[in-house]
């Protein structure tokens, strides 16, 4: 594994995404409510679009939290470099179990979490197959997870495009999903996976199907 940048305090990244994100790409953050009626730990989840998520989600969430992401980020190119400058959990995709165990403990001494639940990008637009680990997370710690869409980041900067395109972003937060008495992992993701695709939070809906997984990519289980 390459050798990890000095870390660097969340509110200096913030500091550069939120211009950057608002004024290059003209992001615009529906839904703030549903995030400021959250207090305490949270576990935030979305849709994995492409290169400028993590951008994103620093620029629109005014809070301390970490991301939980696939350890293929430390050689990730383009804005890698700037990406794993943050708070990141890093998770071994084949063998997810110590991953999974810091990020369980982050949010037990109260650190939110961010988790793109498709595990990598995707490489067509379409929504992919959620992985059980946020489902674990909230089963384990009985946190509310707050959904998110976003809209626009595959058309801005998708996998393997070699450069952004200066696309207007959109990042809906949608209403938190609570911990229910009767819910297994399977129905957890259903309802997750709903409010995520949810077609009136888009431009345009993003077909809940599959699509292939390319080795290399970032996200987490």
């Amino acid at each position: 594994m390459p050798s990890v940048p000095t870390h660097v305090p969340q509110c200096l990244l913030r500091g550069i995404a939120v211009p950057l994100m608002k004024l290059g790409f003209r992001l615009e953050v529906r839904g703030k409510d549903h995030l400021r009626q959250l207090s305490g730990p949270i576990i935030l989840a979305g849709n994995h679009t492409g290169y400028l998520d993590s951008l994103i989600v620093l620029a629109a969430v005014n809070r301390p939290f970490k991301f939980l992401m696939s350890d293929e980020v430390y050689s990730w190119k383009s804005v890698g470099k700037f990406v794993r400058c943050g708070n990141i959990i890093p998770i071994d995709r084949t063998s997810p179990r110590q991953g999974l165990k810091r990020a369980l403990d982050a949010l037990k001494s109260g650190t939110s979490l961010c988790i793109f639940p498709e595990g990598t990008l995707t490489q067509t637009g379409e929504l992919g197959r959620f992985n059980p680990g946020v489902a674990y997370l909230q089963q384990k710690t009985g946190l509310p997870v707050l959904p998110f869409t976003i809209c626009g980041g595959f058309e801005a900067w998708a996998v393997e495009t070699p450069r952004p395109r200066f696309e207007k972003l959109i990042i809906q937060f949608g209403q938190p999903l609570y911990p229910a008495d009767g819910l297994n992992a399977d129905m957890t993701l259903g309802l997750l996976r709903d409010r995520i695709a949810h077609p009136l939070w888009l431009r345009r809906p993003i077909q809940a199907g599959k699509h292939t997984t390319a080795p290399g990519q970032h996200g987490a289980r």
